[in-house]
């Protein structure tokens, strides 16, 4: 499968950030309730279908996710907890489908500073371009004959130290002064129908968590 996680555009940055951030607190005030968990993953799957998608890159972490759950707490436990995980993770798959400098600029517009949200930002690009390197790598090492493995980390451990030495020269010739480049979308129905959809589904949560 050769699916990017990230900046396909499509959601807001503002909406969503904000969505994300209450449809978490849904999941953690209700106590990992599995309706407010399903709720979660069919609003993240109405707002960007190909979210889906993703999830084939997480199986083996909600497999032994699964698998731990069930030997804590049984079946419907590892149920109950797979399907929370399932939902946090399409949430952070909505986040990262953001173009580095909208999340950036999302984050600084609800009062995150401005070089902490460039950094959180240059982060997140970093991790794409390190993540690539790191594929390439593990093909180039199958060709090599005996402990690809380890010969494909050790490859891998010197592209990223090139890469923070070309990264930290290129922010110095560019005289980085910590601002944060581009400008936010302006937010449509769907991100509004979304961003209040999150909102009463915490109400929903707090309410039911208080009842239980």
């Amino acid at each position: 499968m050769n699916f990017e996680i990230g900046w396909t555009g499509g959601v807001e940055g503002r909406t969503t950030v904000l969505s994300v951030i209450f449809l978490t607190l849904s999941i953690y005030v209700s106590s990992f309730s599995p309706v407010t968990s399903a709720i979660v993953v069919l609003l993240c799957v109405l707002r960007k279908a190909d979210c889906l998608n993703a999830l084939p890159l997480f199986l083996p972490f909600i497999g032994f996710f699964a698998v731990s759950s069930f030997f804590l707490g049984g079946l419907y436990h590892s149920g109950v907890m797979t399907l929370a995980t399932i939902a946090l993770l399409l949430s952070g798959v909505l986040v990262s489908s953001l173009p580095p400098s909208e999340f950036a600029l999302s984050l600084s517009w609800i009062g995150v500073p401005e070089s902490w949200a460039f950094q959180v930002a240059l982060a997140l690009r970093v991790f794409y371009v390190l993540k690539e390197d790191a594929r390439h790598c593990f093909e180039a090492a199958k060709f090599e004959g005996k402990f690809p493995y380890l010969r494909a980390v050790k490859a891998f451990v010197s592209v990223s130290i090139l890469r923070s030495v070309a990264l930290a020269e290129t922010l110095y010739c560019r005289g980085y002064s910590g601002k944060i480049p581009g400008v936010l979308k302006k937010p449509k129905v769907a991100d509004y129908l979304f961003l209040v959809s999150s909102v009463l589904l915490l109400v929903f949560s707090t309410v039911w968590a208080l009842n239980i």
